[in-house]
């Protein structure tokens, strides 16, 4: 079976849907699947797109022509990029884009998206091909914690090993929830808070307001910018508070790999996180005091810190990536016999 995944940016792991299609090649490909990114040419089974620019379509098209079979992964939906970037600074762009992404969804044989609150979605928006709903998967053996990681990445940036350490990992935007974060910070002065991701430039509509916030920052509250692969599994482990304030998402692979490092989540109250049970596997918040309080009562709470992540724990196994490559073959397969 070959299979093409036409990724944006393959070379640049600077966000979640980059990270989640090159995942799953790799993991594809340890399976006996040939998979190609962003090849040339039609020599294929299957066109596999993790991008939705309107230069892919005629692609698309294409190779629907020539018989091959098409999934499309709808990693966004107008939803979830409400307020990220120029475009969706209104309603009425937001409904441009919204109806651009179901005509562009709509030329799959089968649409493919991480969350149930995402396909309920697609499908008020008018997708109507058959989709399906597959978790991006995390790599359990990869995010795990590990105490000499842990040690390694508090080293490496100054974190003394008695502070408690509160994080969070995401694009620098105002969508992700930075002014909460800085709240949160700036009322707990006596916790340690490490934002990590990159900031992009004037392509967000919030750019102003994102250089108003991050000046004049508590000295308690550090952004690291963009960090690689091993930093990124070190700060897993090292952080003891996963606050992720983000306001929209269609199923947030850094909660994933949280929950896999056994950490204790706050989280905002959004329909996507279909999993979360409050006080159980993680906390949800409804407003900035909430974000307060939870994680004072968390920083202050070894144990519950330690009951909320192992429970977290349980759940990101059924999110285990070999579940997920299982299951993508099946659809796979699936179509090619169909």
């Amino acid at each position: 079976m070959k299979v093409n995944f036409v990724v944006d940016y393959p070379k640049i792991r600077d966000n979640g849907i980059t990270t989640a299609a090159l995942r799953l090649a790799e993991r594809l490909e340890s399976k006996g699947i040939d998979v190609s990114i962003n090849g040339k040419g039609y020599n294929y089974d299957i066109l596999h797109s993790h991008a939705t620019s309107p230069k892919y379509i005629f692609k698309i098209k294409k190779a629907k022509r020539l018989g091959l079979k098409t999934v499309i992964h709808a990693h966004t939906t107008a939803e979830d990029i409400r307020g990220s970037f120029i475009l969706t600074k209104n309603d009425f762009t937001l409904d441009i884009i919204g109806k651009y992404l179901t005509y562009f969804y709509n030329n799959a044989d089968i649409v493919i998206t991480p969350s149930n609150w995402s396909k309920s979605t697609l499908i008020k928006r008018g997708v109507n091909v058959p989709i399906k709903v597959l978790s991006n998967g995390i790599d359990l053996k990869e995010f795990n914690f590990d105490e000499r990681k842990s040690r390694a990445f508090k080293d490496k940036y100054g974190i003394d090993y008695d502070d408690i350490l509160v994080y969070t990992i995401g694009i620098v935007f105002i969508r992700k929830g930075i002014e909460t974060f800085k709240k949160v910070a700036e009322e707990l002065k006596h916790l340690k808070f490490l934002w990590a991701g990159k900031r992009y430039k004037p392509l967000f509509i919030d750019y102003t307001s994102v250089n108003k916030i991050l000046k004049n920052l508590p000295p308690n509250l550090n952004f690291l910018g963009r960090i690689d692969n091993e930093d990124l599994v070190g700060i897993h482990c090292a952080g003891d508070i996963f606050l992720f304030p983000s306001f929209a998402e269609n199923q947030a692979i850094a909660t994933l790999e949280a929950r896999a490092c056994s950490k204790a989540i706050v989280l905002r109250n959004l329909p996507v996180y279909d999993w979360a049970i409050h006080k159980e596997n993680c906390l949800i918040a409804q407003n900035d005091e909430e974000f307060i309080r939870y994680v004072n009562i968390l920083s202050k709470d070894k144990n519950l810190r330690y009951k909320i992540g192992r429970a977290a724990k349980k759940v990101a196994k059924k999110n285990d990536i070999n579940i997920t490559i299982k299951e993508l073959i099946k659809n796979y397969e699936d179509l090619l016999s169909s």
